[in-house]
């Protein structure tokens, strides 16, 4: 037969679930990549260049660890590659529309761009045109993190294996609902607004920049690597992690410093709304609104788009997922030593202890007064769904201040408020200790799950192999029941 008419029988015969799951699977790639780009610290402003709001990673490792999101990263565009490979060049014409929307939507070009940054957006654009070899090769030659032989090998194999089934059974539900359909059948919306054109010509000069340095560049670390005069002159890993701890420790101090200036609150960051420009006014749309944990400066606007998204300011408003844990903690911490020191410097002013300034009213006073002991109370006392969305780390230093305030308390020398009671603060530490019990019952189904995890044990290939034979192939029906 001949190659045109196979070809048009491969469209033919292309399945909704097929080019769904393709779409999917890029999609999650780009995720990866955008979380990468603002760890990497290569844009101060990519939290409005970004395109992706609400982004499903999560990880607290990779904060801080550029490498380590990088190696995120690459495997992930490894299972891309593994995906794409069979699928009919109309689909994978599709995708590169996508990819070059983001490129022209984020303002990313060759000029403002790091040497690194442009071998691996070259990287991607080589998995889209078929051209995976290079790629290939670097997995092939990597550096094996573990012994494949190991006890610990196995353990993290078998831990991939439990928190997959969840997973492969939603795979299985989807393919389910999308049975006897074909690519079609089904709307796959643009996810990036930028000019497919524009970004097209913006990876057209990057890859006339890097092509030639492209092989002596490595998406992974290799088992020999190439002597130094041929290697791409990038920023070494300690360089790097050194500024970039170095910045963050900055802004920790500022933020700290002003810590007047600042509250914690839980922010709609995506509107389950869209504007309708023939009705001239905001429409329902599908999908919930979503809701984040954020710093806020008392100057911050909160401004929504046409589509629905908040308009982060990256000067003015923080997202608590780009912090650390401990980072996190180290801000909350100075905000409830600052909120209890306001408060009795307030109550003092009230009770004439202390005389008010000339701008200061008694109104304005006792409403902050109440505003900082509504902030202290919610510092103790957590609701449900509080308590579900904080980490085990973030629970356990609240039961210590918890066990602590108790003990000062018992010995008569808090000098606390009191604005929660004794038995309010028992009540509390015992059901967090409930908590933390759970988390050590239930470790493996606390974990997090095989989209947004990296086993360091298994390493590159085993992770690529577990997903490439079990994911990839059911997506292609090469396993069969």
């Amino acid at each position: 037969m001949p190659l045109k008419n196979l070809q048009a029988l491969k469209t033919k015969q292309l399945s909704a679930y097929e080019s769904k799951t393709t779409h999917d699977i890029f999609f999650m790639t780009m995720e990866w990549l955008e979380k990468y780009i603002e760890i990497a610290g290569y844009y101060p402003d990519w939290e409005n260049r970004k395109q992706i709001k609400n982004n499903n990673i999560t990880r607290k490792d990779i904060i801080g660890n550029p490498k380590k999101a990088e190696d995120s990263f690459s495997t992930q565009l490894a299972l891309f590659k593994d995906a794409v490979e069979d699928d009919p060049s109309f689909l994978r014409e599709e995708v590169k529309k996508e990819f070059y929307r983001w490129i022209n939507a984020t303002g990313i070009n060759n000029d403002n761009s790091s040497e690194k940054l442009k071998h691996i957006l070259f990287g991607v654009n080589e998995v889209l045109e078929g051209r995976g070899e290079k790629i290939q090769r670097d997995i092939e030659n990597r550096k094996r993190e573990i012994d494949p032989n190991s006890t610990e090998y196995m353990e993290q194999l078998s831990k991939v294996f439990i928190h997959i089934q969840a997973p492969m059974y939603d795979e299985k539900e989807t393919k389910r609902s999308l049975e006897n359909k074909t690519h079609k059948d089904i709307e796959i919306r643009n996810k990036f607004g930028g000019n497919s054109e524009q970004g097209e010509e913006i990876i057209s000069r990057i890859a006339g920049q890097v092509y030639d340095s492209y092989q002596n560049f490595h998406h992974f670390s290799q088992k020999e690597q190439e002597s130094r005069d041929k290697e791409v002159e990038m920023d070494t890993d300690d360089d790097f992690r050194e500024n970039f701890q170095q910045s963050r420790r900055n802004l920790i101090e500022n933020i700290k410093q002003d810590i007047k200036d600042w509250r914690v609150e839980d922010v709609v960051t995506s509107l389950d709304c869209h504007w309708d420009f023939k009705q001239k006014k905001w429409g329902k749309k599908h999908g919930n609104e979503v809701k984040q944990t954020m710093l806020i400066h008392e100057k911050a606007k909160k401004v929504y788009n046409q589509f629905g998204s908040l308009a982060i300011d990256p000067e003015k408003m923080k997202l608590k997922d780009n912090f650390s844990e401990n980072e996190w903690l180290e801000i909350s911490e100075t905000r409830r030593v600052f909120a209890e020191n306001q408060l009795q410097l307030v109550q003092r002013k009230l009770s004439g202890e202390i005389r008010p300034g000339i701008w200061e009213s008694e109104k304005g006073m006792n409403e902050w007064k109440n505003q900082l002991e509504n902030e202290i109370k919610s510092n103790w006392l957590l609701t449900d769904e509080q308590m579900k969305n904080m980490s085990e780390s973030e629970i356990r230093h609240l039961v210590e201040r918890l066990n602590t305030e108790l003990k000062k308390r018992e010995m008569g020398q808090s000098s606390s408020n009191y604005l929660v009671s004794t038995e309010q603060l028992k009540g509390q530490a015992n059901k967090l200790g409930i908590v933390l019990n759970n988390y050590s019952k239930n470790s493996a189904d606390n974990s997090p799950k095989p989209s947004s995890i990296i086993l360091p044990a298994i390493g590159v290939m085993g992770l690529v192999s577990l997903f490439g034979i079990i994911a990839y192939q059911v997506r292609k029906n090469k396993i069969k029941k």
